[in-house]
Order: structure tokens, then sequence, then C-alpha cells
């Protein structure tokens, strides 16, 4: 087992991950607007500040760094790291790495128009909810059942557990 420790949240979160299992979590930092393909940690100067990190607590001798990017903006990042030794890599696997970063890239961009959508959908239906009210209360002329309509509305809308109108004299 190898303990890594992935920045999330502002907080260093221990992880215990053994070789060939995936470690996904959140980053907080803006360095993703580029690949860094790395073959010796020990003295490449794309990971100067991360040496000591690397190297003594995480034991990464090479490594690639993705990025995730949707419509050019980065939102995160692919790690693949070798443990064994130093490492070459080939530029099939830059490619691949990068092909996994775009699928990622579809998978969280899908996930967040369907968080948008479901939003629209659910104001939709407050709004036709509304209109539909709006149409009760212009038909009806009792005050009475037009409040309470209004009043049950508001409940359901709201997800409330109960409500009440109070008019004053």
């Amino acid at each position: 087992h190898t303990e890594a420790y992935e920045r999330v949240s502002g907080s260093h979160v221990p992880v215990v991950f053994e070789q060939g299992k995936a470690l996904v979590g959140r980053i907080t930092s803006s360095r993703t607007d580029a690949p860094v393909v790395v073959s010796d940690t020990a003295t490449a100067p794309e990971v100067a500040e991360d040496r000591a990190r690397l190297r003594e607590q995480l034991n990464i001798q090479a490594l690639m760094r993705i990025p995730i990017s949707i419509q050019g903006k980065p939102i995160g990042r692919i790690n693949v790291s070798e443990m064994r030794g130093p490492r070459q890599w080939a530029p099939a696997d830059v490619m691949f790495a990068t092909a996994v970063a775009n699928v990622a890239a579809l998978v969280v961009e899908r996930h967040e128009r369907e968080k948008v959508e479901g939003r629209l959908r659910e104001r939709n239906a407050r709004l036709n909810r509304l209109i539909e009210v709006s149409n009760v209360i212009h038909s009806t002329l009792d005050p009475e059942q037009a409040l309470n309509l209004i009043l049950r509305e508001a409940v359901r809308v709201t997800r409330a557990t109960s409500g009440s109108v109070a008019l004053l004299n």
C-alpha cells in the first residue's frame, strides 16, 4: 500500500491505494491547463516544487498530468503515476491518457447539463402551475377557494409541511 495525500476542499486527506487502483478526488490547484509528462521526477523541472512530496511521500518516479477541459477551460486533470522507477512514456501512452481525459470531460459536461436541465424542468413546472393557479383565480369569484388554492400550491411548490393565510380585518 502507498499512502497518498490529495488536496480536497482546502485540507489534506490521506488516501490508501494499491497498485492498479484508482483515486478520484478534487483538486484546488489551477495548474491544470497544460499536459505534463515527466519521465523522471528526480530531475524534471516541471515538478521541481512538488519533488519532495512526489518522491519521498508518494514514491512517484514518473508521471503524466493530462488536463480535463470543457470548451477550452480546465476543470481538472488525469494523473497517471509510475512508482517502480523512471519511465519513458510512449506517445501512445500520452495519446491514450488524453483520450481518457476527453471522455472524462464529456462525462462531467453531460452531468452538468443534466443538472441544469433538471433545474429548468422544475422551474418550468412551477411556472406552469402558477399559470394554472392564476387561471383558476381569474375564473372564480370565491376568494376563499382562490386563497386555499394559492396556499395549497405555495406549500406544495416549497415542499413545506403546512401553511396558512391570515388576513387583517
